[in-house]
């Protein structure tokens, strides 16, 4: 398993990549900060086998419910009760499937604090609420980020004159002849346009299910309106980039914007 993990004032976020199998499960305990009162729990199964069976420990009965109407995820949100010190998750799939956790934990803190997240975070965070949304709407935004890898650049035979050429090419290229020969991932997936039930759900706050309205307000309070506007910026696809994410941190200032100008939403 691959694991990465940011803090930064009132988050943090744990990010993990792993295989599940019906033998194999994927397993991570999770310290849980201090003062931490809520937590956003995403699994996806970008490829393989879809069917996984996700246990979450300690939960209250009201945390089991099934947020996500995709197949490919599984998404909690939870109250944390006070003194919880670990989460410990477990998944297992019945066929081979590679497994990408998230988890954001949030603390109830002045709201002067949760303007002032890191750029890298603010995207992560916008990005974990949005993803949210789509899997609770059904919306298959992981086909967006399909990829495969093609063969890198192969010498043309085992010659000198062909290893040299080679070396001339990743030379003029800043590279070195492994990085030519290595696979390239290439992204495969059609863009996927977000539904009108998604633009809708960012447009009117005041009718989200509350638990997605509190994950929102947890990044910015402005953060849901940032989000809808930057879907529009983007001709409304979700397409594998962070250019949605950009350009919502810096509408409400968490995030420089490129040509160095204050942005909408700075102080």
């Amino acid at each position: 398993m691959k694991h990465s993990a940011i803090s930064d004032g009132s988050a943090t976020v744990f990010n993990a990549d792993g295989e599940a199998t019906a033998s194999a499960a994927f397993e991570h305990v999770y310290a849980v900060p201090e003062g931490a009162t809520h937590a956003v729990v995403m699994m996806e199964a970008p490829t393989g086998d879809a069917d996984l069976d996700v246990r979450l420990e300690p939960l209250s009965i009201e945390a089991r419910d099934e947020l996500s109407r995709l197949a490919r995820v599984k998404l909690r949100f939870l109250a944390l009760a006070q003194g919880t010190e670990e989460l410990a998750i477990r998944i297992i799939s019945a066929g081979k499937a590679a497994v990408r956790v998230t988890v954001a934990f949030f603390k109830r803190e002045a709201g002067a604090l949760r303007k002032n997240f890191s750029c890298k975070t603010c995207k992560q965070l916008c990005k974990l609420a949005l993803s949210a949304v789509l899997a609770h709407l059904g919306v298959p935004y992981l086909d967006a980020e399909a990829a495969t890898d093609l063969p890198g650049i192969a010498p043309i035979d085992d010659s000198p004159e062909a290893a040299t050429a080679l070396r001339a090419l990743a030379a003029e290229m800043d590279l070195t002849p492994e990085d030519l020969q290595a696979p390239i991932p290439v992204q495969t997936g059609e863009p996927v346009p977000v539904t009108q039930a998604c633009i809708d759900l960012l447009d009117t706050p005041a009718e989200a299910p509350e638990w997605i309205r509190v994950l929102f307000d947890f990044v910015h309070p402005k953060a849901m309106a940032a989000v809808r506007v930057a879907l529009e910026i983007v001709d409304g696809y979700i397409d594998a980039t962070d250019r949605i994410y950009t350009f919502a941190c810096e509408s409400i200032g968490m995030c420089k914007p490129a040509s160095g100008k204050p942005s909408a939403g700075a102080a």
